[in-house]
């Protein structure tokens, strides 16, 4: 591609991100989103056009067609559940999943890449998205009535902002924006860097630790820690995957040990009788709609408020949400889902390590952010949502663009060590 054309498209592309993150939410009703899925949707063709000039037919069909026929089924399926079960329209409910076309950052980072653009300037055009959302959650956090906002009639503007006796008022952040963003300069500044991005990186875990201070969210942060300290254990390096393969089975055992306290957890946090109150609709709602839920609901026909309770948030619940909305079927693709994203970003971190015999702090941030998710797969399924949504497509495409660089590399150096062979001789007649 063009210099002109790389550049507007990485600045669109740092848009998308900024925007899929939740960077835009506190404004125009998160109309952000919408024009970042817009943002996405225009990338998404423009790399179409620009890959197939370099990729082979059957790379290019299966980028497209994969990442459109996953997303549509997703969008279609469970918005034809509920018009069936609601007896409402369909379209609204099609409108309401468009959270899900995020998804398509996947293939067109991965696109874009193969069209030309270096993957070093997406990562950066990711990181610019990443520093202007948690800039953006700054700014509306000092200029916004947090009190008048949590008390507003306006539906979306309430659910801004949460509240409790002990933390006060707090506007919610793009959580998983300053999660990445923390974590990028975490390894940036224990890793191989030089003195100028060791300062920048110490100012972003400053700008991370001061935006948790405002929002203090305890169990995030402590899966941060918990993730942190079992990287070396188990994604430093490739032979570490053999002792995670060991502990697979350790994992149904710690959920049921773990099972209580969770619960308890739950019982003695703000708002327990309504949130327990909501389990137990979702669980009976489960039982007699297992295989493939309720479906999704939508603002303007009606929504589970009206159907069930008017504080019944689905989305509140973890992976009881999950199975109320989508069923056994969805929630089975999403426990699929994360542990076959971390794998992709620790494979991406160790074929970095293999590439460049130093790691990236972004395949690094990327496989300990998978961790926190895979770890809180029960309580806090966050990937099915916007943010999440963005954050795994993110995982994707870097994830294929490096898999790409290693095999040229493994491709180049074959072809140097094949021993040239003496033309064979032709006889005569």
């Amino acid at each position: 591609m063009r210099f002109n054309l790389s550049s507007l498209v990485l600045v669109a592309l740092c848009f998308a991100i900024f925007a899929g993150l939740g960077g835009g939410k506190f404004f125009m009703h998160n109309r952000t989103q919408e024009l970042g899925i817009a943002v996405i949707l225009g990338l998404f063709i423009i790399a179409l056009y620009l890959s197939s000039f370099r990729l082979s037919s059957g790379q290019w069909f299966f980028w497209v067609s994969t990442c459109l026929s996953f997303v549509a089924f997703i969008m279609v399926f469970w918005s034809m559940i509920f018009s069936f079960k609601a007896g409402q329209s369909f379209l609204p409910s099609l409108l309401a999943s468009r959270e899900f076309l995020l998804l398509l950052i996947a293939p067109t980072i991965y696109l874009l890449y193969r069209s030309g653009l270096q993957l070093d300037h997406i990562g950066r055009a990711m990181i610019a998205g990443l520093v202007l959302a948690a800039f953006s959650y700054l700014f509306f956090y000092f200029t916004l009535d947090l009190k008048a906002a949590y008390f507003s009639d306006d539906q979306f503007t309430h659910h801004l902002v949460t509240f409790d006796e002990v933390r006060g008022f707090r506007l919610k952040p793009p959580t998983y924006a300053v999660m990445i963003l923390a974590l990028i300069c975490f390894f940036t500044l224990t890793g191989k860097s030089s003195v100028p991005m060791k300062l920048l990186a110490f100012a972003g875990i400053c700008l991370s630790v001061f935006i948790w201070s405002l929002v203090i969210l305890r169990a995030v942060a402590a899966g941060i820690v918990v993730s942190l300290i079992l990287y070396p254990f188990l994604w430093r390096r490739r032979a570490n995957l053999y002792l995670v393969i060991t502990l697979v089975p350790i994992l149904p055992i710690a959920c049921y040990v773990l099972m209580d306290p969770m619960l308890g957890y739950v019982e003695g946090a703000h708002g327990a009788g309504v949130r327990m109150e909501a389990f137990g609709l979702a669980l009976t709602e489960f039982k007699s709609n297992w295989l493939i839920g309720w479906g999704q609901s939508s603002a303007y026909t009606l929504t589970y408020q009206d159907l069930f309770n008017p504080k019944f948030f689905p989305s509140d619940l973890g992976i009881v949400g999950i199975m109320f909305k989508y069923g056994a079927l969805g929630a089975l693709i999403y426990i699929i889902a994360c542990p076959t994203l971390l794998l992709k970003a620790a494979r991406a971190h160790w074929m970095a390590l293999a590439l460049d015999g130093k790691p990236n702090p972004i395949y690094q941030a990327l496989t300990v952010f998978m961790t926190v998710m895979s770890i809180n797969i029960v309580l806090w399924p966050g990937l099915a949502m916007g943010q999440g949504l963005t954050a795994a497509g993110i995982t994707l495409g870097f994830s294929a663009c490096v898999l790409n660089e290693f095999r040229k590399k493994e491709s180049a150096t074959n072809q140097r060590d094949t021993p040239c062979l003496p033309p064979t001789p032709v006889a005569s007649t």
